[in-house]
C-alpha cells in the first residue's frame, strides 16, 4: 500500500458527533407543518469552530476523486473516561472535512488507517487528522 501524505489537519475541542441528541424541529406553518431533524447545537457549534480553524490551515483544491482515492487516519483526544463509538467519530470528522472544503466527497475516501484511534486528554481535547492519496488503488467498474 502506497501512501503520500497530502495535509495534516488538527481542530481543538471536544470531538463532536453527530449522531447524539439531535433535535425535531418544525419546518413550516399551518396544518401542512413538517418536522426534521437536525444536528444538535452542541454539535452545530463544534462544527463551526473546527470549520474555522481548519480553514485557517487549509487553503488548496478539495482533495479526492476517482483518480485520487483518499485514506484518513484520525486521532481523537477525548476529554474524558468515556468512548464514544469510533465510527460516529470518525463520520463526523469526514463530514467537518468536506464542509471544510478539504475533500470533495467523502465516497472517495477510503477505510480508515488502522493507525486511527481515540485517546484519552483531559488537558487538551482534540482531533488530530492526516490525509493521504493512495496511489496503487483501483475503483471496482
Amino acid at each position: 500500500m502506497e501512501l503520500n501524505l497530502l495535509a495534516r489537519l488538527s481542530w481543538p475541542g471536544n470531538p463532536p458527533v453527530k449522531k447524539n441528541r439531535q433535535q425535531i424541529l418544525p419546518k413550516g406553518t399551518g396544518p401542512n407543518r413538517r418536522f426534521f431533524i437536525a444536528p444538535s447545537i452542541e454539535y452545530t457549534a463544534a462544527r463551526d469552530a473546527a470549520i474555522f480553524a481548519i480553514r485557517r490551515q487549509y487553503r488548496g483544491p478539495a482533495l479526492g476523486s476517482k483518480d485520487q482515492p483518499l485514506r484518513l487516519q484520525c486521532m481523537f483526544y477525548l476529554p474524558a473516561r468515556s468512548k464514544p463509538d469510533f465510527d460516529n467519530l470518525y463520520t463526523s470528522a469526514l463530514d467537518i472535512l468536506q464542509s471544510a472544503g478539504v475533500i470533495a466527497n467523502d465516497y472517495f475516501v477510503l477505510s480508515p488507517l488502522p493507525e486511527s484511534d481515540r485517546i484519552r486528554d483531559a488537558e487538551s481535547p482534540r482531533t488530530e487528522a492526516w490525509i493521504f492519496e493512495q496511489t496503487d488503488y483501483e475503483w471496482m467498474a
